[in-house]
């Protein structure tokens, strides 16, 4: 390779990750594959814009802006998965922003002529509170296995078993405590991969692992805030929020799990502490995901701002 060449392959290479920099948040949990295989979007392309990363109100988005500023400095565009979201955030002086949908809901339809995993008998799913690789819980395993029995308790006589974020899975600890308890432990996968666009299984096909877990149960139990709550729901799972004295003390740990579970007492107080189909959790898991705000593939194609041939993924 001669010195044009390969100043020009540097120049590239560096460009790439600049735009990965900017705009990583788009591999998370495979987004923007499920985003561009539905619209028919070369899978060499990178959004130029920010993608809202889990579900939630518009406090839960407040990471998600401002977006980085484009050549002529103004703001790349924002794309939210509801429309509620995106008036709420343009009262607050957000421009550019766009209602399009939940990946979650377009992987759905994608996937949609798959068998679904039909459960033979009663079963709970617990989904433990997760935290992200930079800030851990300091549960022993003695703490996990009080929290296993709790769970059982609820569970009665029916079958159970936990889902773990991948940082509570790889925990010796959570290991350890569900080899005591003889209890199964699931993982859906991993929401980043090295490099972000690299095409690992354990990433593109989160959410496809996500609806296996939640659908070969009848019962989802959480701890906390989280997006698998609404994913729960719109597979028909019962669910609830089960707050044992861990989870308490957890609370008062950061101001955002306050916010958090504040917003779930003033909207769901009929969450906690049962399973039971909830049509208030129903309509706002609706408005949430976005079912009013899908669109059709070649609109999505052309409301999404993108780049062409910038990966290399052979």
């Amino acid at each position: 390779m001669n010195l044009t060449n390969r100043l020009v392959t540097k120049r590239r290479h560096s460009g790439t990750e600049l735009l990965i920099r900017k705009f990583g948040t788009q591999f998370a949990y495979g987004h923007r594959e499920i985003l561009f295989k539905y619209a028919g979007i070369s899978s060499s392309a990178v959004l130029i814009g920010i993608l809202q990363h889990g579900v939630g109100p518009t406090f839960t988005l407040s990471s998600d802006w401002p977006t980085p500023r484009n050549k002529m400095l103004s703001r790349t565009p924002l794309w939210l998965y509801s429309r509620e979201s995106a008036n709420e955030i343009r009262n607050l002086g957000v421009k550019n922003v766009k209602a399009i949908g939940s990946p979650w809901l377009y992987s759905k339809m994608l996937e949609r002529e798959e068998s679904l995993q039909i459960p033979k008998h009663s079963k709970y799913m617990v989904f433990p509170r997760h935290y992200a690789d930079s800030f851990l819980a300091d549960n022993n395993i003695v703490e996990i296995q009080e929290k296993i029995k709790f769970w059982r308790v609820i569970a009665g006589s029916s079958e159970l078993e936990i889902c773990l974020y991948w940082t509570e899975f790889m925990d010796k600890n959570w290991q350890e405590a569900a080899r005591r308890e003889n209890v199964i432990l699931r993982c859906a996968g991993v929401p980043s991969s090295s490099p972000a666009w690299s095409q690992s299984i354990s990433r593109v096909d989160f959410y496809k692992s996500l609806r296996e877990i939640i659908n070969s149960s009848t019962h989802c139990i959480f701890e906390s805030f989280t997006s698998a709550i609404f994913y729960a729901n719109d597979l028909g799972k019962q669910v609830g929020i089960f707050t044992p004295f861990t989870e308490k003390r957890e609370v008062t740990r950061r101001k955002m799990f306050q916010d958090e579970h504040s917003w779930l007492s003033h909207n769901l107080p009929g969450i906690f502490e049962t399973c039971e189909l909830n049509s208030t959790l129903d309509s706002i898991t609706q408005e949430l995901l976005g079912y009013q705000d899908l669109l059709a593939p070649e609109d999505l194609k052309n409301t999404l701002k993108f780049r062409e041939q910038v990966l290399q993924l052979d």
